[in-house]
């Protein structure tokens, strides 16, 4: 049995013969109940689902939506492992239509495996391991026996042994899939892994000339990817004293996922550029990156896939078309792929979009959960001053043309988030900075201007004064440093706002790779770079970097003639003050032309016309850069932690 299932064996749906409680108190506390399937089913037989916070929402919930409403059916979770005795009221706990449902936790659903290593795996992890707990005896599983458990996380669950790696080539192709490709994290597997490789004698320390897998890249994602593109650069420098064989098979193919994944860069003329090209294609298509394009088509995730799962493809995409856009190469699918793509994550988006607010993790899902994630790291990691930069409009194909320029600088922790919908600067920015979503900032929807005071208040509210609390925007040119040279003392959290990837994205109008020329213009003038080293070098600040949404280059397929009806014209979004227009706007368009976007998390008179494809509300065949839909590109952001080189932890 999936655990999905055996979790939503607890929901009936209004036809399964048993009827559904009005209220379900649901203590939750290792976040089993954390993927969008499951809240996609929750959604489609009619739960409404939230988290518990404090004592007087849940009476709200139980007293306006709850008690007396034979239609009912709330869902509180609760993930604090709280004492419900304590924090439900006695009416609540003991009124007989509440449901109390315990159980799900990881030592009722694992007995035989260690709670502390099953807290550090992900969700998928999670779900893979419920079909094959039963195997856990045989292999000698026992609780609190964390290297047993280790040993059948590698193993059984993915297939991948720690102890059969008998040469570098192998070790070389496995650490890529652990540290780029599976982007394992957890400390805990990372320590056993050391051990079974630290154990063997043909992985000590390298022959006196040669260059040596380095301990700490064992552990650490951010070393391997630095000691990868040692290799690499070696390679085609002619070094012959590498330690691993880059002409092995699994080594190569574990170049081609470096590549896809942006860790590797092809660099220098056109005739190196070729050479690197050949290499990693190997044969395979007949165009420099039709091989690069094939391997990503390949690796698309589906409607059922998780949250995570895009986000790792939205890395691969951008990766490629980052390369596409800087070197200038036409890849001859590519137009089919992104139609595929565009289909698939449109079907995904709708199904899963609102999953995301509930969906538990260490970095935010969506924007709007990204004061929640700083702070919990925050709490966790004890640091006092913490920076959040917004490169408003960064697209993550951007990103990749940054973190070549700057990784040789700083260490990098790279994830993926989701822009609020629609992709326009005054929903997801200020969404970011409130840590709400659009529904709770319904008066300035259409403006960034209360972004200081939001960002104030969603601080005060996590108990720092509003004197410790700053914001700045309209950064990008001039002087990086004299323009948070003011905040050496007296900030703890401060927000800035670097306009100028946006302001070049509007002023674009030959597509992807002027904008790409004038990213790599800008990165040469070191602006960015002088902020970051200094937030992170001299002022000590613990900095995150993320965009409030991305952008696409679109063609116009005509504007809408609709006077005063609208009350938001965008490229890529019209917005109307009730579904009526927007529906009436709807039908002036080919049907499958724009959709009509519903979210809980928007406010009522707020009802957005989305592109679909890669089509604009613009004259019939004009390109443009633009953003506002829910594409890949405008839709999936980075979210990166910026740390001095050296300095991981």
């Amino acid at each position: 049995m999936k655990l999905a299932d055996h979790i939503l064996a607890h929901f009936p749906s209004a036809h399964d013969g048993r009827p559904p409680a009005g209220l379900t108190l649901v203590e939750d506390p290792d976040s089993v109940i954390a993927d969008e399937e499951i809240f996609g089913v929750f959604r489609a037989r009619g739960y409404c689902v939230s988290v518990f916070t404090e004592t007087l929402e849940l009476r709200r919930i139980y007293e306006w939506r709850a008690h007396g409403n034979a239609d009912a059916r709330e869902v509180v979770i609760f993930r604090g492992g709280e004492n419900l005795e304590r924090v439900v009221p006695p009416d609540i706990l003991n009124d007989p239509s509440v449901c109390r449902l315990g159980g799900f936790t990881y030592g009722k659903l694992f007995p035989m495996l260690d709670r502390g290593v099953l807290m550090q795996l992900g969700r998928d992890e999670i779900a893979a391991l419920f079909r094959i707990r039963g195997q856990a005896d045989a292999r000698g599983c026992r609780p609190n026996d964390t290297e047993k458990t280790c040993e059948f996380v590698f193993e059984d669950l993915w297939g991948r042994s720690a102890t059969a790696i008998t040469t570098h080539e192998i070790l070389f192709a496995t650490l890529a899939w652990l540290h780029v490709e599976k982007c394992v994290t957890s400390p805990t597997l990372l320590r056993y892994f050391r051990k079974c490789i630290r154990g063997k004698a043909v992985f000590a320390d390298g022959q006196a000339g040669r260059v040596p897998l380095p301990d700490e890249a064992l552990t650490d994602a951010g070393v391997f990817r630095d000691w990868a593109n040692t290799l690499w650069r070696g390679k085609w420098a002619g070094n012959n004293d590498l330690q691993i064989d880059l002409d092995v098979q699994i080594v190569r193919e574990a170049f081609v996922m470096l590549h896809l994944a942006g860790v590797i860069a092809v660099e220098g003329d056109a005739d190196a550029v070729a050479k690197e090209l050949a290499y990693l294609a190997d044969g395979r298509g007949d165009g420099a990156l039709d091989f690069a394009l094939a391997e990503t088509e390949r690796d698309m995730p589906k409607v059922r896939s998780s949250w995570r799962d895009w986000t790792q493809f939205a890395r691969n995409w951008a990766a490629l078309t980052a390369t596409m856009d800087t070197r200038k190469i036409d890849v001859l699918r590519y137009g089919e792929v992104w139609n595929k793509i565009d289909n698939e994550f449109a079907a995904w988006i709708s199904w899963a979009y609102a999953s995301l607010a509930n969906v538990p993790s260490a970095v935010p899902p969506v924007v709007y959960r990204t004061i929640e994630s700083i702070s919990a790291a925050r709490k966790t990691e004890g640091f006092r001053k913490f920076a959040l930069v917004v490169v408003d409009g960064m697209a993550w194909k951007d990103w990749a043309i940054i973190r070549r320029r700057l990784e040789g600088r700083f260490d990098f922790s790279i994830n993926g988030t989701f822009a609020a919908v629609p992709t326009v600067t005054s929903v997801s920015r200020q969404a970011i900075f409130s840590g709400k979503p659009p529904l709770e900032f319904a008066d300035s929807i259409n403006s960034t201007s209360r972004e200081s005071i939001l960002w104030r208040e969603a601080w005060a509210a996590r108990e720092i004064e509003p004197a410790y609390v700053k914001y700045k925007r309209g950064l990008g040119l001039g002087d990086a440093k004299s323009d948070v040279a003011e905040y050496f003392t007296n900030c703890h959290a401060l927000g800035l706002v670097v306009d100028s990837i946006d302001e070049m994205t509007h002023g674009t109008i030959a597509g992807n790779r002027e904008l790409a020329s004038r990213i790599e213009d800008w990165l040469e003038g070191g602006y960015l770079e002088t902020l970051l080293s200094h937030l992170v070098e001299e002022l000590r600040f613990e900095v995150f970097v993320t965009s409030d949404h991305g952008n696409i280059e679109a063609t116009g397929t005509g504007n809408l003639q609709e006077g005063q009806a609208v009350e938001t014209r965008g490229e890529r979004v019209r917005v109307y003050s009730n579904d009526i227009l927007r529906d009436a706007a709807k039908a002036k368009l080919a049907p499958d032309d724009a959709m009509a976007w519903e979210c809980a998390d928007l406010p009522e008179k707020y009802s957005p016309l989305i592109k679909t494809g890669r089509g604009a509300f613009a004259p019939n065949g004009e390109k443009l850069m633009a953003h506002g839909g829910i594409s890949v590109e405008e839709t999936i952001v980075p979210f990166v932690r910026v740390r001095r080189k050296g300095s991981r932890t």
